[in-house]
Order: structure tokens, then sequence, then C-alpha cells
């Protein structure tokens, strides 16, 4: 394969992910004073998750693709706690070894990519402390504070990156948060109800501090 036709390869199967991940209903994280909240609309199964004490995991696209991403970062962040110890349990080395299975898929032109985008995020003590990355279907990320918006568009949506990071939320409760947030993916979810399939309300909260040991709730 000489080198245009490999990038001729990459561009189709971009196309291809970023077409399967359009219709995505969009997952918005918000730090907050009690935590992060995360909300979105679910069809089946859920899109968020707690993989370690202090980081929680949602993604959008195919379900199958989504699970193997999941699992995978509660192996990896288990085996480095129980190794290491877990304070090396970081949402960086997490996100680190996360990517290379993506771009490992997404650059082997003779299987299939995942389709899938993942967000990571890490609670910490302040909400202008937390951690937030938004990983791509290729295995590309990059950082954010304070709040992230995770959507199947390619291209960034205003109104969703203003809302969550208004520097309001840094000082309301979860679920002052949550009924801040809901009125804006109801938006976008009726959009997405227009194709098919029913959908459900869902959001979680990672909770900030303290000596609880159960930090994740579902709301």
């Amino acid at each position: 394969m000489t080198p245009f036709d490999w990038q001729e390869a990459m561009g189709q199967r971009a196309q291809y992910v970023a077409g399967r991940l359009s219709g995505a209903i969009p997952v918005l994280a918000v730090s907050c004073a009690d935590g992060i909240v995360l909300a979105t609309f679910s069809r089946v199964q859920p899109k968020v998750y707690e993989i370690y004490d202090e980081l929680v995991f949602a993604a959008i696209g195919q379900s199958a693709d989504v699970e193997q991403m999941r699992v995978a970062a509660i192996e990896f962040v288990h085996r480095e706690g129980y190794q290491r110890s877990k304070r090396d349990v970081s949402i960086q080395r997490v996100v680190q070894t996360m990517s290379m299975p993506m771009k490992n898929a997404f650059n082997d032109y003779r299987g299939a990519p995942l389709v899938a985008k993942c967000l990571y995020a890490e609670v910490r003590e302040t909400p202008a402390d937390d951690m937030y990355y938004v990983m791509d279907y290729d295995g590309d990320y990059l950082p954010d504070r304070r709040g992230a918006v995770l959507t199947g568009l390619t291209e960034p949506d205003a109104e969703l990156d203003a809302l969550v990071n208004d520097l309001k939320w840094a000082e309301s409760s979860h679920e002052e948060t949550v009924a801040g947030l809901r009125p804006v993916l109801e938006v976008r979810a009726e959009r997405a109800l227009e194709n098919d399939g029913e959908i459900q309300f869902e959001a979680a909260l990672i909770r900030r501090g303290g000596s609880r040991r159960r930090r994740f709730y579902r709301l």
C-alpha cells in the first residue's frame, strides 16, 4: 500500500466512524460543589460508569466497542492499584493507556475500527482542580477543566461548551446542576427521537472529598 492509498483508507475509516456517531445524544460532564455530575439520555445501556474511586467513564458509540473500552479501563486501573498503589491510578495514566487500543484499531486497515468516543473524568478537592479528557475514535485526546462535552459531531457545539464551563456550577449542588443540564439535553434528545427508539434520562454523580467509601451515585 502506497502512502496515498493509506491516507485514503484512513479518510474513509474516519468518515465511516464519524457517520455512525453523528446521531449520538451528547454526554455532559460538569464540576459542581458536590463533585462531578454527568448527564445524558440513553437507549438500552447506560453511558456513564465508575471505573475507580475518583474516576468515571462515559462513552457514545457501538455497544460492543463501548463495553470493550469500559472493561479495559477497569482492568487497567485495578491492576495499577494492586501492583503499585492507589495514588498511582491517575487519569493521565488511564487515558494514555486507553488511547493505544483505539489508535491501533483505527490505524489497522485490515480490521474494523472502534466505533466509540470516550470521556474520562477525575474528581479532585475543588471544582477548579477536576480533570477531564475526551478521547476521539482515533485515540487522540484533549484535556479540559471544569467540564466537558462528549458528542458525536465533528465540530464543537458552542452552546454545550459554554454550558458546561459556566462558572456558576462551582457553587451549585448536584440537584441544581442536573436541573440545569436536563432541559438542554432534552432538545438534543428530541432530535434523536425523530430517528428511532425510546430513550431515558441518565445522570450520575461522583462525589468530592470526604471519607466516604462510596463515591459514585446514579441519580
